[in-house]
């Protein structure tokens, strides 16, 4: 069993009593997983986990990139497919049904020459009982479309390809790769795509990377609560660019600088312009 990136929360109370009589004290947690290897091919995860779904150059048009979700997966890799199938809990309700997320994805790798390779997915995620009931984040739609009772108007049920072509250039690697994503479930704004292309590795003292890619997102192509919480406020119904650099300091130190330039509410008759510049400072420890 791995338990990993434990982290705990307290409270505060306003009553005396609460806060230092003993009381039960909340805990929360990143992490808390199991890896179980069923044989040389499948292996199967449960609990609070690392997201087993491949993201190429770690484009977060789909699942933000610090999305860990709760359940379980059964991954599957014989070096020729890699698979993946999982049934997540979404969201628990005392008087209805929970949401839950039921999906998965397949994707194979071809060799094109001794320092190319192309790799192309197809992936399926079907959400239960999100129609009809309110967004699931404190109200907020995230640019999904409502209905007239300020519920969730559309079910999810997001088909996706992708492609991702990785070299080398210059003695440094080079990904250049492609999202498609359509919610099936929906009748329009059902679309969204990004293309980019990541170049360079940051890894060591002097090493670098150069990134960039463009994000198109329709107001219900994805659902607006796991995709990237920075790229247009966490909202779909938006399009716009990410541009990214990094440089390492030391081997295990880095600098990162992310600028987005974003405009949401693309269906409506005015947008808004959501420009967000991010500089991080990164350690690893080991």
């Amino acid at each position: 069993m791995f338990l990993r990136n434990f982290s705990s929360s307290f409270l505060a109370s306003s009553s005396l009593i609460a806060d230092c009589a003993f009381s039960t004290k909340e805990i929360r947690l990143n992490l808390a997983y199991f890896n179980y290897k069923l044989n040389d091919v499948f292996t199967l995860s449960g609990g609070k986990m690392n997201n087993p779904f491949y993201r190429p150059a770690k484009n977060p048009i789909l699942w933000d990139g610090d999305l860990n979700p709760e359940g379980f997966s059964l991954n599957f890799n014989n070096d020729f497919f890699q698979a993946s199938l999982v049934g997540f809990s979404v969201e628990e309700r005392k008087s209805a049904d929970d949401t839950l997320l039921f999906g998965g994805q397949i994707m194979h790798g071809f060799s094109v020459s001794d320092t190319s390779k192309l790799t192309a997915g197809l992936g399926y995620y079907d959400y239960q009982d999100l129609q009809g009931n309110s967004p699931l984040f404190a109200g907020k739609s995230r640019g999904n479309t409502l209905d007239s009772n300020g519920n969730i108007a559309n079910d999810f049920d997001i088909a996706e390809a992708f492609l991702e072509y990785k070299t080398t250039l210059a003695s440094r690697p080079l990904s250049v790769y492609s999202n498609y994503y359509q919610n099936t479930a929906a009748d329009d704004l059902d679309t969204a795509y990004t293309l980019g292309f990541m170049y360079g590795k940051v890894k060591g003292s002097g090493s670098w990377n150069f990134g960039y890619a463009y994000l198109d997102v329709e107001a219900d192509a994805v659902f607006g609560l796991f995709n990237d919480s920075d790229f247009a406020g966490g909202n779909t119904d938006s399009k716009g660019h990410i541009i990214k650099a990094g440089y390492g300091l030391k081997k295990n130190m880095a600098l990162s600088l992310t600028y987005i330039d974003s405009e949401m509410d693309q269906s409506k008759a005015q947008q808004t312009d959501y420009d967000r510049l991010q500089l991080d400072f990164k350690v690893k420890f080991k």
